[in-house]
Order: structure tokens, then C-alpha cells, then sequence
């Protein structure tokens, strides 16, 4: 008959079988910094005009602006302005910036019964006749912008980009067109606009002369600005060639245009601003370079901020730089409390997670920044007092109350919040709300049934009201992460769990399957190394509560695992204490064919755990449910316990059975719940050293056999005893020189590493060679005779 290799020791053979055992990790796992940077307050508190320069782990919070910002809104009340009527801003945006040209044409033909703008008042006023001229340019305008995006004219994409046909003719004929009405109008807002035209025209045309001309008669001394202004100052530091002139201009037209601030960002070059200071005519021009000169900065920028309002207290960037600063705090001093992370940074500095003196370094960083955060929070409240700055009260007094709150100053932070005053459900009422919830979490006792019926009103106030973008959910589940760690710290672990339920979506580094992926795994990872048994308790008693508080229905809102699958988590947990009478009995109350239609327990619980290969099989598997192996567990201790003769025997099976519950095991799915290449004693979950020396050194193997040593009679039983506790020392042999990898190694340091791994073994092999229980354990694997030298 032929004979199967069956050989565990760690020749080339078992590291096949180790290798099946190990649910691999994927390499090079990473979240981006978005992905989990903490932040509280909202920076759209400010406006969203400048939204694309909101603190972020990224280059930019955003790459385009607000669809209709502050430049848009200033356009649509010069046009309301320029036709003399009172009109809303809102009927001409509809026609200026929600039409196409062919919805203009068409509506101008179909004229005031005209659909697409029906019941318009803009429009309406605009059909009148001593309004034709304004009419006349308003076609013109979207002709030329239909025309200047010539890579659209192919809406069924029958040409590439590079091959499209420029509309050159009718670009020159509308160029023409502007010069001509241009000479001719004598209407001051018709004349700014067809020169603001041409101008653009001569700028893509390449004619710098003509361009200058334009830009010093219309704008560059206009008495009455508006606008175009500012805009064609964006253009005029395009045409610019000494680079920093270019700059000075590019710097100003950042402060002046927010919709064209995002060109003027990436070509602004902050190494250049001494130079750029000399050019500036007013402190009020000083101010705008400094502040875009922060605008670039990712690290502190105080003193910057307090020199942007020394020379202009009314600057227009002040608030934007304010809420970047109060963000990058968050990041600093918040981030790596409530993630595990480090904070964000760009480009991802490695050395900040793995580096020497890493732990060290770190906490001597947060003190720095929190000495920081007490340096920007005094020159708020100098804002707040001096009531000179261009930046709300509402907002000082919402940048004061949120520092203090991070200082966990919560009757400093109180007493500011109570200055706002009732913005409703604005962006402001929204976190005026999530700062009264901060109040509550860090000033008030939150296991107070009052405190927290209060915090579940905020917290579903704020579900209520989500924005839909992704970093508002991200800062909303961070909320639940900062409760849940506030619970832990005082250790109420139940609530820490809900609350951690509820920002599971939000990437943090202490749970053990930051790179395993499991829908199951992850409702339970918070408490799986956490809890006690009689916190499983506590969280079925909420779970299976009848009439919730309206605190505890928000609890239980979050994604919440199955009765069966807390049942089985409490059982584990006593299990690994070897409380078998306890995991008896928490499995006893799961439905009892739960481990074979649920998870993977099928999977890996399948083969006979009082068996190794070294053992002749039983012809037995895993049993139906982990109850029936407990009970059988605990009687063949009992049984040990109380017949002398049986002790040898069954001592030496629950030895083999742990050994099969641990790593190097058949059954170790007992123990944990998945298993990753990177386990190893130094990194298991809980840091519970013995829990540890359990799972890998064989601590509580050990224990047994030396029970079963000190019973056994029969040579037989002590040749296994003995093979088995030298599989203890080899497995430590592994272990302590890292061969997880020895299959990629040369020929020579493969059998380097085997001899050591052999050496346990000599001793075995002298003294057993001569039981029944050598002999057929050489017969029943060519590969070990071949070891022991027997063939």
C-alpha cells in the first residue's frame, strides 16, 4: 500500500501545510490621509468660496470651487444693476449661468412666450426694446464661450482632442465683431464688458500689445471697479513675463478671485514674497501676498496670520486661514488619540511610524502642539476682544469655544458657545450642535441618563442634517470614535462599543484586522480583545431591551452583530482563559448549528482537534457545535482528575487539544478569528503576554503534558508525550529565528535552519527508539524514516 507523508516537523514537506493554515495579508495596505483625518469643525463655517483650500492631507480640499460662489453673485447684480430694474439675483443666474447659447437663441426667438426661462423677469426685461444692446451682448458672450470651448463642439466624440477643428473664422469674426461694437457703444457696463472680451481674445491670441492697451484704459485705473476688475487682473499676470511682478499679481488676484484662485495658487511662488512686499502700493496688498504665502504652508502659520492682520484687519483671508489653522490642530493633537495614526502629512513620511525613538518624539511633538493650540487660542480671544477684524463675532467666538474645547477647557468653551447666537440649521447652527455635543462628552458626566438623552438628541440632530460629501461623514463618524474612547477610557466598554459600531466606516489602527477584510469580523473586533464576559452581557441586555431609552435606540441603530455571534464572542473569551465551565455555557445558549452555516467556522473547524499527524487517526472530526467539544473537554479533565489510571491519557489529549487551538494548530479558530502572515508574539492583539505565550509558545500545552507525564506509565504514552513537547521546543525554534520565509532561502541556509530545527529531536529519537510507538511512526511517512535515519 502506498505510503502518505504526513510529516509536520519543519522539513520541506510541512511548510507546505503551514503555509495552507495562514490567511494571508495583502501587501502594502495603506489608507490615505483624507480617509481618517480628524476634524470637528466644519470649515465650511466660513463660506465655501475658498473651499478648495481647506486644510487637507491632499495638495487641495477640492479642485474646483463652488458652482455659483461670490465672483458669480457679483457678476448677476451688475447685470441686475445694468438693466434698471429690480430683479433677483436668482433670475439672472438662471438665465447667465444655467442656459446654454441654444437655450438663449431659442428663448430669444420663441421671445416672451419662451419656456425655457418662462415667467423669468430677467429675461423678460431683457426683450424690451431699450434693452436690445444689452441682449445683443449677452448672445455674443455665449457665442464666444460656445466657441472658445471648441473641444465640446464634438458632443459624440467622432474626433480626438488633438485633431478637433479649432473654430478659428468664427472666433476672429466675433473678435471683430468686439472691436467694432466696442467703438461704437457708448453704455459704460457695454463697454467694460466687449473690452473685458477683446481683451480675453488678444490674451489667446498672443497680442500682448493690444492686451496692455485694453487692460490700462478699462481696468487698471477704473475709479468705479467691479468685477471684470478683478478678473482681468487674473489675466494680467498671465501675459506677465518677469516672474516676480507675475507673482505679486497672481498673489492679489488669489485674494480678489475666488473663482480663478485655484490658477493662482499653484502658480504663486512663496519663496518669492520679500521680493513681491517691495511692489505692493498699501499694506492691504502686503496683507494679501502674506496670506496666500500661508495659504501654502502646511505647517504653523500664526505668526503669519498675526502679520495678515497687523497690516489689514479687514482682510477678506483671514477666516479661511483661521479655520485651516484650528483643522491642522485637530490633525496635530487629535489625530493620533482617537486613530492610532500618525497625523497626516504630505508626502507620507515612513520614519513617523517606524523611526527610532519614535514613541518618544511623538509625545514630545503633541506637547509642542498643544502649547501651540493654547498660543492660536489666545490670539482668537484677542480678536474676539478687539472686534476689528473682518471675521464674525459668531465665528470668533465658535474658533474660541472649539480651542477650548480641545484644551478640554469645557466652562471656557461653554461660555463662548453661548455668544452665538440662533443660526438655525445653517452650516453654523449645524456645528454650533456638534460643539454643544463636544461640550457634553468632555464637560459633563456622560453615563448620566439625563447627559446622555441630550447627547442622542444632538447626535441624531446631526444624522439628520448630513451633508452628502464624504468628509462629512467621515467627521460625523469621528464623532462616534471620540465618544467611544472617552467610554473606554473610563471603562465602560459596552457603550465604547456602540459608539465604535457606529464609526466603523472610519479607519483606526487598534483593532487587530486593520488589513483584513470580514463584514463579520468587524461588528465584533471592538470587544473581541476588549471584554469582559460580563460586558457581552451588558451589550445583549440593550440589544434585547424592549423599551428603549432614546439614548439606547440610538445605540442600537448602529450595524450590530447577531445574538449567536455575541454568544460565540463570550464563549472565546472564556475559552482562551481556559473558563471552560463558562464557554460551556455561553455556547449552550447559541443555536447550536450556528458554527456550521456561519463565518468560516466550517472551514477551519472541521478536523479532529485531539489529533495530530503524529498520532494514528481516530477517524473522528470536529464536532457539530463548539458545546459538544467543551463538555468533552471538561469530562476528560474531570475523568483525569478522578481515575489515576485515565489521568496519563487524558491529560495528554487535552495537550494535543490545545495544541490544535493555538498557531501551529489544526483547530486554531477556537482561539481567534482569522490569522494574518504577520502574527507573531510581539504584535498579538491584546498585548496580554500570556494570552500570547498561550496561543504561540504553547504555554497551557505545556501545562498539560506535564500532567500527563507525571501519571503516565506506559512507554507508549510518554513517547508521545515526549514528541509532543519537543514540537513545543520546535516551534519556538521557528518562531524566535523568524523561518516563516525559509522556502525562499538557498540550498545551504535551508538545511542550516533544518539541523536546528531537528536538534529537539535527538534526544526523543534515542530514548523512544525502541517503542512500538517509533516504529510506526517511521513506517507511516518515508520522509521521517528518512530523518530519523531509518531508511
Amino acid at each position: 500500500m502506498q505510503k502518505k507523508s504526513r510529516m509536520l516537523f519543519r522539513l520541506a514537506a510541512s511548510m507546505s501545510l503551514l503555509a495552507f493554515a495562514l490567511k494571508a495579508l495583502p501587501c502594502g495596505i495603506f489608507f490615505f490621509g483624507e480617509d481618517y483625518r480628524i476634524s470637528f469643525l466644519n470649515p465650511y463655517v466660513i463660506g465655501e468660496d475658498y473651499s478648495p483650500f481647506f486644510y487637507s492631507a491632499d495638495l487641495l480640499h477640492s479642485y474646483q470651487g463652488p458652482a455659483y460662489g461670490a465672483d458669480r453673485s457679483r457678476n448677476c447684480r451688475e447685470w441686475a444693476n445694468a438693466v434698471g430694474s429690480r430683479i433677483d439675483e436668482q433670475e439672472v443666474r438662471e438665465v447667465l449661468y444655467q442656459g446654454s447659447l441654444d437655450d438663449l437663441l431659442n428663448a430669444v426667438e420663441e421671445g416672451a412666450a419662451t419656456r425655457k426661462f418662462q415667467g423669468n423677469a430677467f429675461f423678460q426685461t431683457l426683450l424690451k426694446p431699450e434693452n436690445k444692446d444689452i441682449l445683443d451682448y449677452l448672445v455674443f458672450a455665449k457665442r464666444y464661450e460656445y466657441y472658445a470651448n471648441y473641444y465640446d463642439l464634438d458632443p459624440w466624440e467622432m474626433t480626438d482632442y488633438e485633431s478637433a477643428p479649432e473654430p478659428s473664422a468664427e472666433i476672429k469674426g466675433l473678435k471683430d465683431l468686439a472691436g467694432e461694437r466696442l467703438s461704437n457703444t457708448s453704455n459704460p457696463f457695454l463697454k467694460k464688458r466687449y473690452a473685458y472680451q477683446l481683451m480675453i481674445m488678444c490674451r489667446y491670441d498672443g497680442d500682448v500689445a493690444r492686451f496692455m492697451d485694453l487692460y490700462s484704459r478699462f481696468f487698471d485705473k477704473d475709479p468705479a471697479p467691479g468685477v471684470l476688475n478683478d478678473w482681468a487682473l487674473h489675466h494680467r499676470a498671465a501675459v506677465e513675463t518677469d516672474p516676480v511682478r507675475k507673482n505679486f499679481l497672481y498673489g492679489l488676484s488669489f485674494a480678489r478671485n475666488p473663482e480663478k484662485a485655484i490658477n493662482a495658487y499653484i502658480l504663486f511662488d512663496k519663496n518669492l514674497l520679500d521680493r513681491m512686499l517691495g511692489m505692493a502700493a498699501n499694506n492691504k496688498e502686503k496683507a494679501a501676498l502674506c496670506a496666500l504665502t500661508e495659504v501654502k504652508n502646511p505647517g504653523r502659520s500664526l505668526n503669519g496670520i498675526q502679520r495678515v492682520y497687523d497690516l489689514d484687519p479687514q482682510s477678506n483671508l483671514l477666516s479661511l486661514l483661521l479655520v485651516r489653522e484650528i483643522n491642522k490642530l485637530e490633525n496635530w493633537v487629535l489625530g493620533e488619540k482617537l486613530t492610532g495614526f500618525t497625523p497626516v502629512a504630505t508626502p507620507y513620511d515612513e520614519t513617523a511610524e517606524t523611526g527610532e525613538n519614535r514613541d518618544f518624539y511623538r509625545a514630545k511633538n503633541l506637547q509642542k502642539d498643544l502649547a501651540y493650540l493654547g498660543e492660536v487660542m489666545a490670539f482668537l480671544q484677542r480678536l474676539a476682544k478687539e472686534k476689528k477684524s473682518a471675521v464674525s463675532m459668531d465665528l470668533l467666538n465658535l474658533f474660541c469655544a472649539h480651542t477650548a474645547m480641545m484644551l478640554e477647557k469645557a466652562d471656557e468653551a461653554g461660555a463662548y458657545l453661548s455668544r452665538i447666537g440662533s443660526p438655525g440649521n445653517s452650516v453654523m447652527g449645524i456645528q454650533k450642535a456638534r460643539e454643544e455635543l463636544l461640550l457634553l462628552l468632555y464637560g459633563k458626566d456622560i453615563n448620566a441618563p439625563a447627559v446622555q438623552g441630550k447627547m442622542a438628541g444632538l447626535l441624531q440632530y446631526l444624522s439628520d442634517r448630513l451633508e452628502n460629501r464624504q468628509e462629512a461623514k467621515r467627521d460625523f463618524n469621528s464623532l462616534h470614535l471620540a465618544i467611544s474612547k472617552k467610554y473606554e477610557d473610563q471603562g465602560n466598554i459596552p457603550l465604547a462599543f456602540f459608539f465604535a459600531n457606529h464609526a466603523m466606516h472610519t479607519p483606526h489602527a487598534f483593532e487587530e484586522s486593520i488589513y483584513y477584510a470580514s463584514s463579520y469580523y468587524t461588528l465584533i473586533e471592538y470587544l473581541d480583545w476588549r471584554a469582559a464576559p460580563g460586558d457581552i452581557d451588558a451589550v445583549l441586555a440593550v440589544l434585547e431591551k424592549k423599551d428603549k431609552t432614546p439614548f439606547e435606540q440610538y445605540l442600537t441603530a448602529a450595524f450590530m452583530p447577531s445574538r449567536n455571534a455575541l454568544l460565540d464572542l463570550k464563549g472565546t473569551i472564556q475559552f482562551r482563559r481556559n473558563d471552560l465551565a463558562g464557554a460551556e455555557k455561553a455556547f449552550a445558549q447559541a443555536d447550536q448549528d450556528f458554527w456550521s452555516t456561519r463565518y468560516e467556522f466550517a472551514q477551519w473547524l472541521r478536523r479532529d482537534p485531539f489529533w495530530i499527524v503524529e498520532l494514528p487517526k481516530t477517524g473522528d472530526s470536529f464536532p457539530d457545535a463548539k458545546t459538544e467539544l467543551v463538555r468533552r473537554m471538561i469530562e476528560l479533565e474531570k475523568t483525569a482528575q478522578a481515575d489515576q489510571s485515565k489521568a496519563g491519557e487524558n491529560y495528554f489529549k487535552l495537550a494535543v487539544a490545545w495544541y490544535n487551538f493555538a498557531y501551529f494548530g489544526n483547530s486554531w479558530m477556537m482561539f481567534r478569528y482569522w490569522r494574518g502572515t504577520n502574527d507573531s508574539p510581539e504584535n498579538f492583539p491584546s498585548g496580554d503576554q500570556d494570552l500570547a505565550q498561550v496561543y504561540f509558545s504553547g504555554k497551557r500545552v505545556k501545562e498539560y503534558l506535564d500532567k500527563a507525564a507525571a501519571a503516565a506509565t506506559d512507554p507508549e504514552l510518554k513517547a508521545r508525550i515526549a514528541l509532543l513537547d519537543r514540537k513545543i521546543q520546535e516551534n519556538s525554534i521557528f518562531l524566535a529565528n523568524d523561518y516563516s520565509n525559509m522556502w525562499w532561502w538557498e540550498k545551504e541556509e535551508k538545511a542550516a535552519a533544518r539541523r536546528k530545527l531537528k536538534a529537539p529531536y535527538d534526544q526523543w529519537q534515542d530514548q523512544y527508539k525502541g517503542t512500538a510507538y517509533y516504529q510506526w511512526l517511521i513506517g507511516s511517512c518515508d520522509e521521517l524514516a528518512t530523518y530519523f535515519g531509518g531508511k
